[in-house]
């Protein structure tokens, strides 16, 4: 059956008026629509004065006014999108009355929901990531790209050469991750604060020794092209000397908490990183 001619719905008309003017126009009475296409004279007339919220839930609405636009000869792709202008959705988003079935409105609105949620995780993630990665890399420049032994490293080094360390023994860079033993005549007296003759005597070598003031920080030299010493200081620990004749990368955590002293002469740390040779502050 081919739709019937009729004008278009005008732009101030309600979809009920133009349906109330379709069945007018082919001569059929209310009740007698009503009875054709099943459903109450009072629902139709809730239809045709737009009183929405009187009807069922949309998915019925719509099965009726399909069957309207068969009865009448209207156009159901029209009416449809008419009907869901009015209750505030487009029919691109309602699933086809054909199939009888309701689109699930509440579950969009929750899937949407749950959208927002993903994204704001996801925000907070990377925004995380990135400031851990602007903390890591201001580490990194304030190091010149020296790479240090991880604190795990740094503990097992500090248990396994508890025994030189406490008896204030000199630290030899870039001879072996763990401390070697240490020849009795450079070793330095726990009570003393002045390097021992032995070690000040070895011509061309740079002796540094390091005390925490305050609290506790972490301290890394590592010599150029050699291996690295590491260790975390406390207040109240024996004095680190540390000797070589080769230049030394010098890191330290908080160097308002240090003190330091090149062949048995107190100096002004520069900065968290630094070089000694020869005796002196580099760079």
């Amino acid at each position: 059956m081919s739709e019937r001619t009729m004008s278009d719905k005008a732009a101030e008309e309600k979809l009920g008026e133009y349906l109330k003017r379709a069945r007018l126009a082919a001569g059929i009475e209310l009740a007698e629509l009503a009875r054709e296409i099943r459903i109450t004279p009072d629902m139709l007339d809730h239809l045709e004065n737009g009183r929405y919220e009187k009807l069922p839930v949309q998915a019925y609405v719509r099965g009726y006014l399909n069957t309207i636009c068969t009865r009448l000869e209207l156009n159901r792709s029209k009416v449809l999108d008419w009907y869901a202008g009015e209750v505030g959705r487009t029919y691109a988003m309602t699933i086809s009355t054909d199939l009888g079935i309701e689109p699930p409105a509440k579950a969009s609105v929750q899937s949407g929901s749950n959208k927002v949620v993903i994204a704001i995780g996801v925000g907070i993630l990377m925004l995380f990531v990135l400031v851990l990665n602007i903390r890591k890399g201001d580490e990194s420049s304030s190091g010149e790209g020296y790479t240090a032994d991880s604190l795990d490293s740094v503990a097992k080094a500090d248990s396994i050469a508890a025994t030189q360390l406490d008896s204030g023994a000199t630290d030899t860079v870039g001879l072996a991750p763990v401390l070697p033993p240490v020849d009795s005549s450079k070793v330095v007296a726990p009570d003393t604060a002045k390097v021992a003759d032995a070690v000040a005597a070895v011509a061309g070598e740079t002796t540094l020794k390091f005390e925490c003031n305050k609290d506790s920080t972490w301290i890394r030299v590592k010599k150029v092209g050699g291996l690295s010493w590491a260790r975390v200081v406390s207040k109240g620990d024996k004095p680190r000397f540390l000797s070589h004749s080769d230049t030394m990368k010098v890191s330290i955590g908080s160097p308002e908490k240090t003190s330091l002293s090149i062949n048995d002469e107190k100096v002004k740390i520069p900065s968290n990183y630094f070089k000694v040779y020869n005796g002196k502050i580099v760079e």
